[in-house]
């Protein structure tokens, strides 16, 4: 199956945000009866947040992020990391429309090292594909 995003091929993705595609942890959701890949369906940005969130916290990893590509919000990147022994998940937004959404999730990986990262595109108002590799 060939997909898109936004004129990028699908397995594109990581390397087009300067990510490294080995990291990938997700894993898209298919049909049981023709294993056509499908969305995840979500009503708000926020609902994307905690999706994130939440599928961190069931990664044994502590130091991972999962990177949200939306139509009409800013990027950002779900990040869980533990700190003094206590796990902590929080949210970073890009709010520079300076700076390009390639840059946000390169930069925060370069700076961070995660183990593992995942990358959730809305790809029209609240259908979200996950990216495979």
């Amino acid at each position: 199956m060939d997909i898109n995003i936004g004129g990028i091929h699908i397995a594109d993705t990581f390397t087009k945000y300067g990510l490294d595609a080995e990291k990938n942890f997700l894993i898209a959701p298919r049909c049981p009866n023709c294993d056509e890949v499908g969305y995840l369906l979500l009503e708000t940005f926020e609902d994307a947040v905690d999706l994130a969130g939440s599928l961190l916290s069931e990664q044994e990893c502590c130091h991972c992020a999962i990177c949200l590509v939306p139509i009409n919000n800013y990027p950002s990147m779900v990040i869980k990391t533990t700190e003094c022994g206590e796990t902590i998940i929080f949210a970073v937004y890009d709010q520079n429309a300076d700076k390009p959404i390639t840059n946000l999730f390169c930069d925060l990986d370069a700076e961070a090292n995660f183990h593992m990262l995942g990358i959730l595109v809305e790809q029209e108002p609240g259908e979200w594909e996950v990216v495979e590799i």
